[in-house]
């Protein structure tokens, strides 16, 4: 394992401008990323380990574990998806990853797809597929349509553990990001769908077996999810960026919202019908 080093970092060649340029996305490779990649997947252990402690599992057999090994034993043991989905739901809360919107290889990759001045149209995002679940797939769309602030951006996909060809593919349409925005509607629970989808010959999956790759694209790249039909969870991670230089308008990109569990645990609190926090005793208490 080799540690991210500033002077890792590969400008792209010619050619590959022209494929981001022309395909709307470039499968970008480079020691950098295999480096950022070690870092970012190396912290998710850590964290993970940190996370089935608190819910009582005995980790120290699990310490020699590699990630994806680590994946595979939550997968396995939990009931009614409490580990995967537990760490699905903090994994973006951590340090370690929010930073990472931060990182030099994120920023240095948006610059070279024309980004100037990157603005991060969300925080990092890790998603977790479990095997033959359906139901939160992504239907065909475009990222633009969840930000709707600069017409310059790039989206960043890296995929945190081995990636096979079961596990399913990310699948884009070559060159459809230079039809601008397509028309869409609601798919149900906060997501959007194509209004008419391109035919499945369209689509090309993007086969990123090696751990030095990361799919860079245009946000009017149309693309979809694939269905993970393999025995692991698909982990993977993206980053998104908007150019401040090319805003439509002047607005924020994201907004941060009130924990559903803080306002629950709030309201239980007002109610009478839960204890205070640890060390949250009333101070006219106190003397």
């Amino acid at each position: 394992m080799t540690a991210f080093r500033e002077d890792m970092l590969r400008p792209l060649t010619d050619a590959e401008h022209e494929t981001l340029r022309s395909q709307g996305y470039l499968v970008y490779k480079s020691e950098a990323v295999a480096a950022f990649r070690d870092d970012v997947v190396s912290s998710l252990q850590h964290i993970s380990l940190q996370l089935l402690h608190h819910l009582g599992v005995d980790t120290q057999p699990l310490r020699s574990l590699t990630y994806d090994d680590l994946l595979g034993w939550c997968l396995t043991n939990e009931t009614d998806q409490r580990y995967t989905r537990l760490l699905y739901e903090m994994y973006q809360s951590t340090a370690a990853v929010i930073s990472l919107i931060n990182h030099p290889l994120p920023l240095f990759l948006a610059r070279q797809a024309g980004v100037r001045v990157p603005l991060p149209g969300t925080l990092p995002t890790i998603r977790i597929d479990r095997p033959g679940v359906t139901k939160y797939l992504t239907s065909a769309h475009q990222d633009h349509w969840y930000s709707l602030v600069s017409k310059r951006a790039v989206v960043l996909w890296l995929p945190l553990v081995a990636l096979r060809r079961d596990m399913g593919l990310l699948g884009v349409v070559p060159g459809s990001h230079k039809h601008g925005l397509h028309p869409f509607e609601d798919a149900g629970t906060y997501t959007f769908k194509i209004r008419d989808d391109y035919p499945a010959a369209d689509y090309v999956e993007c086969d990123m077996a090696g751990r030095d790759e990361i799919l860079m694209f245009d946000q009017f790249l149309v693309h979809r999810s694939g269905t993970n039909e393999g025995r692991l969870p698909r982990v993977t991670m993206q980053l998104r960026f908007h150019d401040l230089e090319a805003m439509d308008e002047v607005a924020p990109t994201f907004t941060a919202v009130t924990s559903k569990y803080v306002t629950e645990r709030q309201k239980a609190l007002l109610l009478g019908t839960a204890a205070p926090p640890q060390g949250g005793a009333d101070r006219r208490t106190r003397r």
